[in-house]
């Protein structure tokens, strides 16, 4: 069998080849890591803590974001700490939440899936002169569409590469 590469961009602002997570938001980080860990040999980097401003449709909210992501890739699974009031809350939504992209162009990215009936429904907050991270869509049906800004991720795959090879 052969190892999987990652897929090369495709010139599409969004494409199915360039999907590289699948967030899942549980209401247990640690357990989440454990049970899902041993259950798919899968490997996690350490927990990541941020308070983040979020933009939302009724304002900005300051959000304690806790979450973690696989080692194992290319396409990555993501946990997410439920976090209520917000796009990442549990109450109704635990499991599956949604699928993440990179994008080189937030703007242009976030118009394209705006074309085609999708709302921004939350954002990161940035300071005037910093880079936004993400943007979260919602379709009417199914999960939502995170893009993020391809910026971080050298700094996600350092820090995977470092957390796997630390055991």
């Amino acid at each position: 069998m052969s190892e999987s590469k990652p897929t090369e961009p495709t010139g599409r602002p969004i494409s199915f080849e360039g999907l590289y997570h699948t967030g899942i938001v549980v209401t247990d980080l640690d357990q989440a890591r454990e049970e899902i860990g041993a259950a798919l040999s899968v490997h996690w980097g350490s927990n990541i803590q941020n308070e983040l401003p979020v933009w939302t449709p009724d304002g900005v909210k300051d959000v304690r974001f806790h979450c973690t992501y696989s080692c194992e890739g290319p396409h990555r699974l993501e946990l997410v700490q439920s976090v209520p009031g917000t796009v990442w809350d549990g109450g109704n939504h635990l499991g599956a939440h949604h699928l993440g992209w990179w994008a080189d162009d937030l703007e242009e990215a976030g118009q394209h899936l705006a074309d085609r009936g999708l709302r921004l429904v939350a954002a990161h907050h940035a300071e005037k002169g910093k880079p936004q991270f993400f943007r979260y869509y919602q379709a009417v049906a199914g999960p939502y569409i995170e893009l993020v800004n391809s910026v971080r991720r050298p700094g996600l795959e350092k820090w995977l590469a470092e957390s796997l090879a630390a055991g």
